[in-house]
């Protein structure tokens, strides 16, 4: 799970740190904007906690759970990006992140 988390959020940190560190923003406020996006992007994934919850435990290796967490986290920009969402609907966004982290255990894995 800490590889999705990480993944996600190497993403994410690029729009955060180039809107926080462009603006005349407070060192104090920076510091509570970043400590307030780690918990934020902590959220979606409770699809995969909740997939977890009803005993459904993929083995993936490292890098696959690290890279699905990147592609979760361009795909919920790339909704922003193209204007399918907009900034006001930044919780439909979570929730599909959410769902997409909960459909981790259900692809096949390889037999060796």
């Amino acid at each position: 799970m800490l590889y999705l988390y990480l993944g996600y959020l190497i993403i994410q940190l690029y729009p955060v740190s180039n809107k926080l560190f462009t603006e005349n923003i407070a060192v104090s406020a920076i510091f509570f904007s970043l400590i307030v996006f780690l918990l934020w992007s902590f959220i979606p994934l409770i699809g995969y906690l909740s997939s977890m919850l009803i005993k459904i435990l993929p083995k993936y290796n490292k890098r696959f759970f690290l890279a699905y967490g990147a592609m979760v986290a361009l795909v919920e920009n790339g909704l922003f990006y193209v204007d399918i969402l907009t900034y006001e609907q930044n919780v439909l966004s979570t929730g599909i992140s959410a769902a997409l982290f909960f459909l981790v255990p259900f692809i096949p894995q390889s037999k060796t």
